[in-house]
């Protein structure tokens, strides 16, 4: 089951709207994106990757790239602005809990649109030169800035 033109439009902006509210909301970081493009594999260099599995009406996974210093901020946000100094288990907790709110919310917003969509918990890859290939050739990927730090949004759904 493919993904038409509509369908997929509604799927983008559920997740990217998510996103940059629960964002916002959540760790007070605004996210911003103007563009999105095709591509057929993920090269993360020292960032932090979260990988969601996706069920349901559709198939497939979705993953969001952090830099280490947007990890660090949405932690230290997270814990009423308590300063993080490494890359511990409270940082992922964090960004864990995070990352399943905005799933929780693009879920919620497609449900309303009737698409039926679950997701599994998700899982945080780190590393160096970390590179992923997904299921099918045309990964959707919307690039957010923060300052001079990045957020990726890589959706791969059929």
């Amino acid at each position: 089951m493919g993904i038409n033109n509509n369908i997929n439009s509604k799927i983008i902006k559920s997740f990217k709207k998510a996103l940059e509210d629960i964002f916002l909301q959540m760790v007070n970081i605004q996210l911003n994106s103007d563009s999105n493009y095709l591509t057929n594999q993920v090269n993360a260099y020292e960032n932090v990757i979260i990988l969601i599995g996706i069920n349901g009406d559709f198939k497939g996974q979705v993953a969001i790239e952090l830099s280490h210093n947007i990890a660090m901020e949405i932690s230290s946000n997270m814990m009423n602005g308590l300063p993080n100094i490494i890359f511990d288990d409270n940082v992922k907790n964090s960004i864990n809990e995070l990352i399943s709110i905005v799933l929780g919310n693009a879920i919620s917003r497609l449900f309303e649109l009737n698409i039926h969509l679950n997701f599994t918990p998700p899982t945080i890859i780190m590393g160096k030169d970390i590179l992923l290939y997904f299921i099918n050739n045309k990964i959707y990927s919307i690039p957010f800035l923060w300052r001079n730090d990045k957020v990726e949004l890589y959706i791969d759904l059929e």
